[in-house]
């Protein structure tokens, strides 16, 4: 993305970029919050507890959604993707807002910046367990990022004195030293760190002797964090750039888009590592499943909204979802007696355990029924569960005939059901 000083004709004097920043930073307000909050769900899976990763990675979410919402705000009121020239002829006030939140939006980048890089050092001193000179490469690769940082924010409040004349060029016996350097050298120490912070991990890494699902995770991750340094080392191709400092307001529509892509880009590298935990939920079979559910779930809506009609000498009759099959075996003593033809039927039923003979010859009857259940649930598999269930009954059985209505129904008194 090179720029060379040219003249803008008056064709061009219109026209307006704004909206690629806008889309950008809305992408990855969403992406950085998806994968941060996925982060913290994954190791609340495992109960891990929080770092002092954890804790910088919010920091550098917060600063870099700062950013994001600072440049958009910035294409509304402070001509962010117009041309330099035309807000000087139709809004100089604009010019004022740009360079005030120019401002800050630098001091969010400068931290969203070394923030994440702070994480994923971290990351690396509890997951291989360093020691010697390795460790301590870590460390000092870990104070350069923070002397980055604390410089850049130091220079950018010393970049004028006083540090309004930044955007007032009215005010008297105000100056800025060189401001192409600062950003210039700002921009080139971030890809020499991001190469140091990749490069670190691949001899402990190798020696792991890890299987190739893994080797293929820690690729893709090197691949998001790959593309983290190549938006790095288009920032310093574009602060190279001979109209950068010229075409202030236009420029920064692509400076503003790339610190966004690089910061939010080392976050979801930050967070990937994490998330292992979550892979058999999203895993294709798994999935399937679901879809699968969804789908008999909907059928079953379907169905219920209109109900069969059932038959009415059946009313015990229960119907199931097509995914379950119900088969049931009864044992008990009155198996033998058959269906009720209308006459009394005088079957010899062996005296069970526990009945008792009432003076007027009525006597209790008590037996047991077991009946078996077998299931047969689709799900991910083939589930086959087996319930048995005893129930207790409790016949009231009359002595005699002298009350002939007690045998105008199937069943022979009252029984009693109690279910265990």
């Amino acid at each position: 993305m090179g720029y060379v000083d040219r003249s803008i004709s008056a064709e061009d004097m219109d026209d307006y970029s704004g909206n690629k920043v806008i889309v950008t930073s809305i992408v990855f307000i969403i992406l950085t919050s998806l994968f941060l909050g996925l982060r913290f769900y994954a190791k609340n899976l495992v109960r891990s507890q929080s770092g002092w990763d954890d804790l910088l990675l919010v920091g550098a979410y917060l600063c870099n959604t700062g950013s994001c919402i600072t440049v958009i705000v910035m294409t509304k009121v402070a001509g962010l993707g117009r041309h330099e020239e035309w807000l000087k002829n139709s809004n100089p006030t604009q010019m004022v807002r740009w360079a005030e939140l120019v401002l800050t939006f630098e001091f969010f980048h400068f931290a969203g910046e070394a923030l994440p890089k702070l994480a994923i050092l971290s990351f690396y001193i509890q997951m291989f367990n360093w020691r010697g000179k390795t460790r301590a490469v870590c460390y000092v690769t870990m104070g350069t990022v923070v002397t980055a940082w604390l410089a850049s924010t130091v220079g950018g409040c010393l970049q004028c004195r006083p540090l309004a004349f930044w955007w007032d060029k009215t005010i008297r016996g105000g100056e800025c030293f060189e401001m192409p350097t600062l950003f210039r050298a700002q921009a080139i120490t971030s890809p020499i760190l991001d190469v140091i912070i990749l490069l670190l991990p691949i001899k402990s890494i190798w020696a792991l002797q890890l299987p190739e699902r893994k080797r293929i995770e820690l690729i893709l991750v090197y691949g998001v964090a790959g593309f983290g340094l190549i938006a790095s080392i288009v920032r310093v191709q574009i602060f190279f750039g001979t109209s950068t400092f010229i075409d202030r307001t236009w420029v920064s529509v692509d400076i503003g888009g790339w610190s966004i892509s690089e910061v939010g880009t080392y976050i979801i590298t930050a967070c990937l590592p994490v998330l292992g935990p979550l892979a058999p939920l999203f895993s294709p079979a798994r999935l399937l499943a679901k879809a699968r559910k969804m789908m008999r779930i909907s059928d079953g809506v379907q169905m219920d909204s209109n109900p069969p009609s059932k038959d009415a000498t059946n009313d015990d009759h229960h119907d199931f979802p097509s995914m379950v099959t119900h088969n049931s075996i009864t044992q008990g003593q009155f198996n033998d007696c058959g269906p009720w033809d209308g006459a009394h039927q005088d079957k010899s039923i062996e005296e069970p355990r526990g009945g008792q003979q009432d003076e007027d010859g009525s006597h209790e009857e008590s037996y047991q029924e077991e009946t078996s259940e077998r299931i047969n649930w689709e799900g991910d598999g083939i589930l086959t569960i087996l319930i048995t269930r005893t129930t207790q009954v409790t016949v009231d059985r009359l002595g005699s005939i002298d009350r002939p209505w007690e045998f105008l129904g199937p069943s022979i008194g009252s029984p009693t059901i109690t279910s265990g």
